[in-house]
């Protein structure tokens, strides 16, 4: 990772020694969160992507540090500028006994590019997929694309002959909720299976006995179970019902420190939360306005980012859980720009005049839609909003149905507040997926609901993928975001710092893209 360290704040020790009665046991977690789907080429959402990373692997992982490491491919190599050849291990299994090989590998990458996938992006620029040989597969490339190892590394690899066999060819079609086979089964290589799972209910995954790895911690068994309360979810750890808790509620942070009970772990996620405003329609969809669209002004979207107070934010609704910042790229990401990370001062009066030169003297009402387990923050939003004559009201969605209303194939809003990760480590995906005109074939612009269209922004994004010179990529990225910031089309509010808590006896690594990979994961006997 480009020299972002984790910031961590323990009650005692980021991983708790495991004790001389340390054996197999079962490690029971949850968050406020619920898995959308289990299909990995379908899954919309970062948490379900998370858990979903311990089931289908990739050609590539991360370490702890962040760095990229070998996983189903032992080694890669580029060929030449515009083929990377991996090299598959030899004594990988899938959960059912089956062998992994190269025809697996081409045919997940290609599912990739399949009309209803939601990663699309990862294979944007890719010319074919070739197999030359049982163990090694070839990645061409249109042209020589700098973040293309990033790129592949976000996509789960899967069987081809279990798809094929249970009709799941094509990717769960989640935006048109149109379920497969693959959205509530599994057939992956991770050190984890699918034992069961009842959807807002219970997940429970079991060791992969033929895995080709090393178990570095102790855990057989794992149960997620979603709560969507704070309360209820908190309660349920100081029971003793769970071990862990991934999105403990911030105002339970000082007091959980002070427990010796319980180690609090947080990191510095690589993700921004922003709002987005719907600037494609003519009449938006729900707003006072008629006849016009007042997000496709840009002093409108500029007066909304001046009501915001990005400090009030972090201090009074995150408790100084976050990292204010006007940057779409995360900071510890490849891309990210200190220059357009300067958050502008709040200035509602010159919010104000922005409204009233646009035509909006006595303000308007708009829907901001919301995730529920974001809804507080929308709240605080909609309160600094209202100062400047922009009445919210909020519409807070279960996670699975928002991500289906902020699809750009359905574009059910009119402004929404929501995050965009940079797993990769590397910001072309992001950027690409937030900015790019949106090309459903392609994959391009594939979270760009807002329905930016910006043939100045298309073709800063292919100049920085194809540039391998890193300052002058660096130098792209900077022109695309500052580009950007001048219109407003985003509002970048903050980079999440995200605690986890813990019960004494469980030991986890906190990685930056603030996934729980099990494979860290200890926990002592009870």
């Amino acid at each position: 990772m480009q020299g972002f360290k984790v910031v961590i704040a323990l009650a005692f020790g980021v991983a708790v020694a495991m004790g001389p009665g340390a054996g197999a046991e079962t490690f029971r977690w949850s968050a406020g969160s619920d898995i959308t789907t289990l299909d990995p080429t379908a899954n919309p959402d970062a948490f379900s992507d998370g858990i979903l990373n311990d089931i289908y692997e990739r050609l590539a992982t991360r370490d702890k540090d962040f760095n990229f490491t070998p996983a189903l491919a032992l080694r890669w190599q580029q060929v030449n500028p515009t083929t990377l050849r991996f090299f598959l291990r030899a004594d990988v299994r899938f959960h059912d006994g089956t062998i992994l090989t190269a025809d697996d590998v081409v045919f997940s990458l290609l599912r990739a590019r399949r009309p209803t996938s939601d990663h699309k992006e990862a294979m944007t620029g890719v010319k074919s997929v070739v197999k030359v040989d049982a163990l090694t597969v070839d990645v061409i490339s249109e042209k020589p694309m700098a973040p293309l190892l990033a790129h592949l590394a976000t996509l789960g690899i899967m069987s081809k002959a279990w798809l094929t066999r249970h009709n799941a060819v094509e990717p769960h079609d989640y935006a048109g909720n149109k379920e497969s086979h693959a959205a509530r089964n599994a057939m992956g290589t991770g050190p984890y299976k699918l034992k069961s799972f009842e959807p807002g209910a219970k997940l429970v995954l079991e060791r992969h006995a033929l895995w080709w790895g090393k178990h570095e911690g102790t855990v057989t068994e794992v149960v997620f179970r979603p709560i969507k309360s704070n309360a209820t979810r908190m309660a349920a750890l100081m029971s003793g019902e769970v071990d862990f808790v991934l999105d403990p509620p911030p105002q339970d942070l000082e007091r959980l420190r002070n427990d010796p009970r319980f180690a609090v772990v947080s990191g510095a996620e690589l993700r921004t939360l922003m709002l987005a405003f719907d600037v494609a329609r003519d009449e938006l969809l729900y707003s006072s306005v008629k006849g016009r669209n007042p997000f496709k002004d840009k002093r409108v979207r500029e007066a909304v980012g001046l009501a915001i107070d990005r400090e009030a934010l972090k201090q009074k609704v995150l408790r100084g859980l976050a990292i204010p910042t006007a940057s779409l790229v995360p900071k510890g990401v490849v891309g990210y720009s200190a220059k357009a990370a300067q958050v502008p001062a709040a200035d509602p009066e010159r919010a104000r005049k922005l409204l009233r030169d646009a035509g909006f003297k006595e303000g308007f009402s708009v829907t901001l839609d919301c995730s529920n387990d974001r809804e507080q923050m929308c709240s605080a939003i909609a309160g600094m909003l209202s100062k400047i004559g922009i009445e919210v009201a909020l519409n807070v969605s279960p996670r699975a149905k928002f991500f289906q209303r902020i699809s750009p194939l359905n574009r059910e809003f009119s402004m929404y507040f929501g995050g965009m990760g940079a797993s990769t480590g590397d910001g072309a995906m992001m950027l690409e997926s937030l900015l790019h005109t949106f090309n459903s074939k392609e994959g391009q612009g594939n979270n760009n609901a807002a329905g930016v269209a910006h043939p100045k922004y298309d073709e800063l994004l292919a100049a920085s993928n194809a540039e391998l010179d890193a300052k002058k990529r660096e130098t792209l990225f900077e022109a695309l975001q500052m580009a950007e910031r001048e219109e407003h089309y985003y509002i970048p509010l903050y980079q999440p710092v995200v605690p986890w808590i813990m019960r004494r006896g469980v030991s986890a690594a906190h990685r930056a893209d603030n996934y729980l990979d099990l494979r860290w994961v200890g926990v002592e006997k009870r």
